[in-house]
């Protein structure tokens, strides 16, 4: 027994001095859940990012508060979209007290950029609006493309890397481990959205425009390009009619999207009603919150396209 009681403190004692341990990780805001799980996979086994944006809020009207700004200051480095997604960001990375590294995930190299479609099938402005509205010349959702999800995932490791020499073949390990994923994803994906590619859909709001785009599916269309404008009564007669005129198959709205809206412009045709999320409101932040947000999307489109064939 008493050999027991001074075996064990020593013991403890060459666990703590004995084994080499990893370095403490930088400090990491996040903006939005898709990018925070890409950031979390990297720094798995070092540390936490802090996500700014909660799942079940969006970032066309979020407001900072005090914590979030206390969170930005004290941070090692920045992840977020750009201006074009983060509008209420800008101001106050402007006047951030520290000295944290901003990474604009919308300017980096590689990452494979579409413009932001308007007009037409595409169009958001209705009758009793005249006001001058613009938008950016490039659609924000890049993440929705996992061929970016992996160069945004080859820059997070770059930069926590730079950041946080100590433990750079950790990210690099993290980094090329999610890689492999994606790639699999990817093929996944494409699997599953096979039998439905043809099936014509409208969404709500304009954003998923990359992941259409890398998976050829065929979207006739959205109710509105600007999730921050409702769509008037015009514009609600012209999606229907473009419901009846391409024979859309499945109207997809968004988790903050009153649903009697849709139901409105659907009701009469044979289109049906389902919901696709590109936040990822209901998932649990983590490395696998983007995966399964894609998986989710892919499996929306099939079921909903499926049960209308």
């Amino acid at each position: 027994m008493n050999a027991l009681r001074l075996t064990t403190p020593l013991f403890a004692i060459f666990l703590l001095f004995g084994c080499p341990a990893i370095a403490a990780g930088p400090t990491v805001v996040v903006s939005i859940n898709p990018i925070h799980s890409l950031v979390s996979g990297v720094m798995e086994g070092i540390g936490t990012a802090n996500l700014l944006i909660k799942p079940n809020q969006t970032p066309h009207n979020y407001a900072l508060r005090p914590s979030d700004v206390r969170s930005l200051n004290e941070a090692t480095v920045i992840f977020w979209i750009g201006e074009e997604l983060e509008s209420f960001l800008v101001k106050p990375l402007e006047t951030l007290d520290g000295n944290g590294r901003i990474v604009d995930l919308i300017d980096v190299n590689d990452v494979q950029l579409l413009k932001t479609r308007e007009g037409g099938a595409w169009e958001s402005h209705d009758e009793e609006d005249h006001s001058e509205h613009h938008h950016s010349n490039f659609d924000p959702h890049l993440w929705l493309d996992p061929q970016n999800a992996r160069t945004i995932v080859q820059i997070i490791a770059s930069v926590l890397s730079e950041s946080d020499p100590a433990n750079k073949d950790h990210y690099q390990k993290n980094a090329a481990s999610i890689d492999r994923k994606l790639l699999r994803l990817t093929e996944e994906v494409q699997s599953t959205l096979g039998p439905v590619q043809n099936v014509p859909y409208i969404v709500f709001h304009d954003a998923f425009q990359y992941f259409e785009h890398r998976f050829k599916t065929n979207v006739v269309g959205s109710f509105t390009v600007d999730p921050s404008r409702l769509p008037g009564a015009r514009r609600l007669y012209e999606v229907r009619r473009r419901i009846v005129d391409t024979r859309t198959r499945c109207v997809f709205k968004e988790p903050q999207v009153n649903s009697k809206l849709v139901a409105s412009v659907t009701e009469g045709t044979s289109a049906r009603i389902a919901t696709l999320d590109p936040l990822g409101a209901a998932l649990v932040p983590g490395p696998n919150a983007y995966f399964q947000l894609i998986r989710n999307i892919a499996d929306t489109i099939r079921d909903c396209g499926a049960s209308a064939q």
